[in-house]
């Protein structure tokens, strides 16, 4: 049983002068405004020079363009991360009651993933669309649109390789799971 979540954002390359925690919890406020995280309203949260995120970018522009800087916040959006740890209840109820000495306290389950996931179903036709890890997860319209887009990349992956032979088993796995996933649609 699943008592209370704590969350803790990461990079997958610690390359920015802000901490994850902080720009995770930038874009979670941009969600919560705006619906998603885009590389365009990302930039815009973060342009006043005091927002917590301001130092991501690079504002001189006799270095970098606005294009640039739209680059940039794509790729920030891309590589925050987020660590969930589920503690569970009995846990919780274990360390505020300091009672029940005979039962060992379950380990907390902990997982990490990206903390926004695209949700723009076609690729290359318009700016990614960013939703949170958890709203995506929980409506069966954008994990649907999320499992597409890791299954194309995946398809791409193996098209690109297709001369080893070694990948066949995950060839076989990644049509399994378009055949579910397509099932699940209709």
């Amino acid at each position: 049983m699943v008592g209370i979540s704590r969350k803790r954002y990461s990079y997958v390359i610690n390359k920015y002068k802000v901490s994850a925690d902080v720009v995770g919890k930038a874009m979670e406020e941009i969600e919560a405004k705006e619906g998603a995280v885009t590389s365009k309203n990302f930039l815009e949260a973060s342009r006043p020079e005091d927002s917590p995120t301001h130092a991501i970018f690079e504002w001189d522009d006799s270095v970098a363009a606005e294009k640039y800087r739209l680059s940039q916040s794509s790729e920030c959006i891309r590589n925050i991360r987020i660590e969930i740890e589920e503690v569970p209840t009995q846990e919780v109820q274990l360390k505020l009651k300091l009672s029940d000495a005979d039962e060992e306290p379950q380990k907390p389950n902990k997982y990490t993933a990206r903390a926004f996931v695209n949700t723009t179903d076609s690729v290359g036709t318009r700016p990614g669309r960013y939703e949170s890890f958890e709203k995506v997860m929980s409506d069966k319209d954008k994990r649907f649109v999320a499992i597409n887009n890791a299954l194309r990349e995946f398809k791409w992956l193996l098209n690109k390789y297709d001369f080893i032979s070694e990948f066949e088993p995950i060839a076989e796995s990644v049509a399994q799971v378009e055949a579910k996933n397509n099932k699940r649609k209709e």
